[in-house]
């Protein structure tokens, strides 16, 4: 990913953060915090959007290789049931992600793999009607999926099977809803990913932390 691309994308991701930081401030304190919705009916929410995810160093003991990961904007979408603004849901998210693989073969080699996440989630704070400005508190746990582990350049790597790692996530943000069936979202989330230990020694680290700012759409599809 080129820096002009990232760069971009951080900026979409600050004049959205204005914005919905100012409407905060124009709507009463009583309208930002956690509370039941006056809706008591299910609905059934579907959402899309993307991101800005930070990097990290994975260490794969199967290929014995170190997986420096770059920035990179992963695309997801999710199915949630709501009732009184407390919903059930299931996401999924993918993307290519750019890293420097160093390993038996290729040094310090320009190289992509795939990363599918699948989870399931709770989420606190999906607003009622007249609360136009809300906080969201997310929770989530699934799987990570590498696969697909290819160079850009000289160099060769090994094919890899797909690889699932156990994940972790939780997720802080606000949301904006424009009528009782549309929304708007933008949430900072940390995850914690666990990968296999073959081959790891006992002080090499098997775990990847990241930080994912995410920018989300909501459709209400029912009550």
């Amino acid at each position: 990913m080129s820096g002009r691309s990232i760069r971009a994308k951080l900026s979409g991701v600050r004049a959205l953060s204005t914005i919905l930081i100012a409407l905060a401030l124009a709507h009463p304190a009583g309208a930002q915090v956690f509370g039941a919705s006056e809706r008591t009916g299910r609905s059934l929410w579907v959402s899309a959007g993307t991101g800005w995810a930070q990097g990290g160093d994975l260490n794969d003991g199967v290929s014995q290789s170190t997986w420096s990961l770059g920035q990179y904007s992963p695309l997801r979408a999710s199915l949630e049931f709501e009732r009184r603004g407390q919903s059930l849901g299931f996401a999924v998210s993918h993307a290519t992600v750019p890293l420097t693989y160093n390993g038996p073969g290729c040094a310090q080699c320009d190289a992509d793999i795939d990363a599918l996440q699948m989870m399931g989630t709770v989420r606190i704070g999906g607003g009622g009607p007249g609360q136009g400005f809300h906080q969201v508190l997310e929770f989530g746990g699934g799987v990570t999926q590498w696969s697909n582990l290819t160079s850009r350049g000289p160099g060769t790597i090994a094919p890899m099977t797909a690889d699932n790692d156990l994940t972790f996530q939780i997720g802080y943000g606000f949301g904006l809803n424009l009528g009782e069936s549309f929304a708007v979202t933008i949430v900072q989330d940390v995850s914690t990913s666990i990968h296999q230990k073959d081959g790891l020694s006992a002080g090499e680290s098997r775990t990847l932390t990241q930080r994912t700012t995410r920018l989300g759409a909501r459709l209400r599809l029912g009550r």
